[in-house]
């Protein structure tokens, strides 16, 4: 499981992974139509090896990848996974599965030892890729929508444990508040990010590379993604905090609340449509 589409063609073609790094971290795209040969896995793996991706990556490199394998005698997976550190160390893992149904079959009893769910999105390499772009850009939307609302709980008064405990009753539940709650104290679980400062987890730089691959991936097919977009704004500050890019990306809350709500726009005040 590698950082960027660049740390991943640099194993597969044997590039160099320091320049695929510097390229990142100038801000080159991420992803690339064509593959450098060298020795990496694609030039020193076995014919009919299944070469299988758990990274999370745009879903064009995983396909240029594919083909490029395809080409050598080789197979190819994309499997991203869903669930974080607290699902890696329980073995409840969900993989995401693109390329051949029957390369899928292969590696499913390896998958089983890590992963409570394996699931196959799609014959098209790359679509592994898409299915978790389109899960992780829902996470970002969805943890901030959970710190709003357990930070506005907090300010009216509600014990955060309690505020949870409705929440996860009701039709607010999702996974930011059932399982990974941002807000400190809000579940019992002492693992927790939350309660332990923000320390590891999924750090915000990560959560903004990954949002970032989605909402690039809606530029490109033209859908209107205007919450994620806000999402990954607020994201893109985290990621270049240097207080808060290396924190779970459920800081969010704690970074709410240094934040005062914004003015109504001039249009909304002089219509007296929105009140403050």
């Amino acid at each position: 499981m590698l950082p960027t589409p660049a740390h991943v063609r640099a194993v597969y073609t044997g590039s160099d992974l320091a320049a695929a790094g510097a390229a990142v971290a100038a801000g080159a795209p991420v992803s690339s139509s064509e593959v450098v040969p060298g020795a990496g896995l694609l030039d020193i793996a076995q014919a009919g090896t299944i070469l299988m991706d758990c990274s999370t990556i745009d879903p064009a490199s995983a396909g240029t990848l594919s083909a490029a394998a395809r080409e050598r005698g080789l197979r190819a997976l994309d499997a991203p996974v869903s669930g974080g550190v607290t699902g890696a160390a329980a073995g409840t893992l969900t993989f995401m599965l693109g390329g051949s149904p029957d390369d899928a079959a292969a590696v499913d009893p390896l998958l089983a030892s890590m992963g409570k769910a394996r699931l196959h999105c799609g014959d098209l390499p790359g679509s592994g890729q898409a299915a978790k772009l389109c899960n992780n850009m829902l996470l970002a939307v969805t943890m901030v929508g959970a710190a709003e609302a357990m930070k506005l709980g907090a300010h009216l008064g509600l014990d955060s444990a309690r505020l949870a405990g409705v929440l996860n009753v009701s039709t607010g539940r999702s996974w930011s508040t059932d399982t990974y709650n941002p807000a400190p104290g809000a579940l019992a679980n002492e693992n927790l990010p939350a309660n332990r400062d923000y320390a590891g987890g999924f750090a915000n730089v990560l959560m903004n590379k990954d949002l970032g691959l989605a909402l690039s991936a809606a530029r490109r097919e033209d859908v209107a993604t205007p919450i994620s977009d806000l999402a990954g704004r607020i994201y893109a500050t985290l990621a270049e905090d240097p207080a808060y890019r290396g924190l779970d990306f459920g800081s969010v809350y704690k970074w709410l609340g240094s934040q005062k709500r914004a003015d109504c726009s001039a249009a909304e005040a002089q219509e007296k449509k929105v009140s403050c």
